[in-house]
């Protein structure tokens, strides 16, 4: 975590979006917990050697701020979440535009990439640990939900496996004691 400019309350890391983004959480409960993959580190240092270049410091001169945030704005400041926002409907937009053009398509009148909203990329992300057997307990605290429950109402409809798996494993453990259920 860094601190904000100015001394004021401290600002995190979204992890919805992979990218270090300022923005102050509802509540201290709130702040997303967040533990990166053993090659994460590395990758958001190499980022950063790219994202804060020396021309990038040269040209913003004494206003530089290099606060250690790995995406930044050519000062140094760390990106505001509307920026973020405006820039990911742009590049989707343009991605639909150079595919469309590719495919000989209008792109006024289709899609061939889908017109996603970016919080949709928070539930991928969630999705994907979720099919990975991340523990649901885990992805909560990833995520800054206070209450699992938060998670399992919100995602719950992509554990049928995990139902059919826990099944099972009730199933198992009553035959290995005995019980009178037998294991498929």
């Amino acid at each position: 975590m860094a601190a904000a400019a100015g001394g004021a309350a401290a600002a995190t890391f979204h992890p919805a979006i992979s990218a270090s983004v300022a923005y102050q959480p509802r509540s201290r409960s709130r702040r997303p917990q967040v533990a990166g993959s053993p090659g994460s580190a590395p990758a958001r240092r190499q980022a950063a050697a790219v994202t804060l270049s020396t021309k990038d410091k040269l040209a913003a001169g004494p206003a530089f701020h290099d606060d250690g945030y790995v995406f930044t704005t050519s000062s140094g400041a760390p990106l505001l979440p509307k920026n973020v926002t405006r820039d990911f409907y742009l590049m989707r937009d343009k991605a639909n535009r150079i595919a469309c053009e590719a495919a000989r398509k209008d792109p006024k009148k289709e899609r061939i990439i889908p017109a996603l909203p970016l919080h949709a990329l928070r539930h991928t992300a969630v999705s994907v640990q979720i099919a990975a057997g991340v523990p649901l307990p885990t992805i909560s605290k990833r995520i800054g939900h206070k209450q699992d429950g938060l998670t399992v109402n919100q995602y719950g409809h992509l554990l049928p496996e995990a139902d059919a798996e826990a099944a099972h494993a009730v199933d198992a453990l009553l035959a290995r004691r005995g019980g009178t259920r037998k294991a498929k």
